[in-house]
């Protein structure tokens, strides 16, 4: 997003926009999303719309760069869900 339109709330907007519908129309029963490290922005509207920090990894960049990243997990409210995730070694936490 062009740096005119930040700090406005779209992007928060947006996302619970999708999530609204993941949810209510599709039923999903969880969404992952992530950020680098570095990209406290991208943090900040995860973290506004409900998302939890679950994994911490190292991701590639489509620069094939390695940055230290986090990915998000927000499970569907209306559901009882219990999840097992490989690889505990980069679980976060385990409090869902």
């Amino acid at each position: 997003m062009s740096k005119d339109y930040w700090g406005k709330g779209l992007m928060p907007e947006a996302v619970n926009a999708v999530k609204d519908y993941l949810f209510g129309e599709l039923d999903y029963d969880f969404l992952i999303c992530g950020y680098y490290d570095f990209n406290e922005q991208s943090k900040r509207v995860q973290t506004k719309c409900g998302f939890k920090p679950y994994r911490s990894l190292v991701m590639t960049t489509q620069m094939e760069t390695k940055e230290q990243g986090t990915l998000m997990l927000l499970l569907n409210s209306k559901k009882n869900i219990k999840l097992v995730f490989s690889h505990p070694e980069t679980l976060i936490s385990e409090n869902w």
